[in-house]
């Protein structure tokens, strides 16, 4: 996914402490598999029983989250996507970001993430977005 491998960075915060060192890692691993388009490493991220609250509903488990994953996957790799990391931060357990994107079906005037950690795999995540659906070329 060249497209992600490149993206930009407007403001990237990481608070400094020696006790989100495991935050701070999973952060940086998350962008890199994100744009690399490694849905394998993505799913490797999550524990076995893992949460992820969407405004779609709950998602369940690693099966159900890497159906999530691959159809992201699939609307970013494509061609002439653009993603701006908006923001970043590592605080204890709890790692967050925000962003933009455009995408051929989509424009994304911001996403939220956040991943709560356990043992450095996600046990929790939320995710929500301001999107608007473009027009069909």
């Amino acid at each position: 996914m060249t497209s992600l491998a490149s993206a930009s960075t407007r403001n990237t915060d990481t608070a400094a402490s020696s006790g989100n060192v495991s935050a701070e890692t999973f952060a940086a691993e998350r962008l890199a598999a994100f744009g690399r388009g490694d849905i394998a490493a993505l799913v490797a991220h999550y524990r076995d029983g893992a949460t992820v609250i969407s405004p779609a509903g709950p998602l369940h488990g690693r099966e159900q989250i890497k159906g999530m994953i691959e159809g992201i996957i699939a609307e970013f790799a494509q061609p002439g996507v653009s993603f701006e990391l908006i923001s970043q931060h590592a605080v204890g357990p709890i790692v967050t970001f925000s962003w933009t994107a455009r995408t051929r079906q989509n424009d994304y005037h911001l996403g939220a993430e956040t991943y709560v950690l356990e043992d450095g795999l996600v046990a929790f995540q939320t995710f929500a977005a301001s999107v608007t659906p473009r027009a069909a070329h």
